[in-house]
């Protein structure tokens, strides 16, 4: 199947095996976030930077809409944090928010960038997933 182009695109195809800790990201890798308690899992080519949050109508709109999590309930910000690509890895920047952005239980600071490991778990206020590839 081929990809689409774009800055992100959600998949739902079957998830391959992982194995964890690596912070080296392939070409064509596919990043795969997975929310507690959720069995599913969300895929997107991450191209440029992706807006990890909620959207509202008439809001700036973000690239990984969360609502269906219960973002607002569990503190998430409209644009939250952002997942970006930087050649064969991946960093994750907490854009201000509220609540906090944590990255395997560290408290990330604002606009810093973290780069991110297969496995590790990210935390937008109280709603935790982790993240894969």
């Amino acid at each position: 199947m081929a990809l689409p182009t774009g800055p992100i695109r959600i998949l739902k195809e079957t998830v391959p095996n992982f194995t964890g800790g690596t912070a080296r990201l392939k070409f064509s890798a596919i990043i795969y976030l997975q929310i507690e308690d959720d069995t599913e899992r969300i895929g997107i080519k991450l191209i440029g930077p992706a807006a990890i949050g909620r959207s509202d109508e008439g809001e700036e709109s973000v690239d990984i809409d969360l609502n269906p999590f219960y973002a607002a309930e569990k503190g998430v910000s409209r644009r939250h944090a952002v997942l970006e690509r930087a050649r064969d890895t991946v960093n994750l920047i907490d854009q201000g928010s509220t609540n906090g952005t944590y990255l395997n239980g560290q408290k990330l600071q604002p606009f810093q960038r973290r780069v991110v490991r297969d496995g590790d778990e990210i935390r937008l206020a109280n709603l935790s997933m982790r993240i894969y590839f």
